[in-house]
């Protein structure tokens, strides 16, 4: 099984106000469904329960929290990183990949870790107070690019990147 990110920020990398998105847009909201579905998701226990709430349809919800005892109807809990990734793995073993989606905190700790990257960037700059500051480009090889103009149900230009860690064995993280 693949480990994989899938984020979405701004041109100055901005990827979060006040716990949730800068924006709304349905292609990107349909961008994550599409990658998602069918996989287990790792995310953050600040941000299931602030943002999310509840499990996503046609996934497995692995929310990542320190407290032991922390639970939730419908999803499954673990206390790091490195926990989830095998529970990922027994709970969909025929998923190509298991996504981490965030929060902030989640994404910093998981970026070293994974080799695939589902990336949209938005042309445009928002007011807000999270960065993907640990992301790097000279790190990343695209292999698939895909534009979309406004209109395209976006009101800003953005571009859908899949990404593969340089130095990954290319072959194993074919999308």
């Amino acid at each position: 099984m693949k480990k994989s990110m899938v984020m979405a920020m701004d041109r100055n990398r901005l990827i979060g106000r006040e716990g949730g998105l800068p924006w709304k847009i349905p292609a990107d909201m349909r961008h994550f469904r599409r990658v998602t579905t069918g996989c287990p998701i790792l995310v953050g226990r600040r941000t299931f329960v602030e943002d999310i709430g509840r499990p996503l349809p046609g996934r497995e919800t692995i929310v990542i929290s320190r407290d032991p005892t922390w639970r939730a109807d419908g999803v499954h809990a673990a206390t790091s990183l490195e926990a989830a990734w095998p529970l990922a793995e027994s709970l969909m073993p025929s998923a190509e990949a298991a996504h981490v989606i965030g929060g902030a905190v989640l994404c910093r700790a998981a970026i070293a870790s994974v080799d695939l990257l589902h990336l949209t960037v938005i042309d445009a700059a928002f007011e807000g107070d999270t960065w993907f500051d640990s992301f790097e480009w000279q790190n990343w090889n695209v292999v698939e690019e895909l534009a979309l103009s406004p209109g395209d149900d976006t009101n800003w230009p953005l571009t859908f990147y899949t990404l593969v860690r340089r130095g990954a064995p290319s072959q194993e993280i074919i999308t």
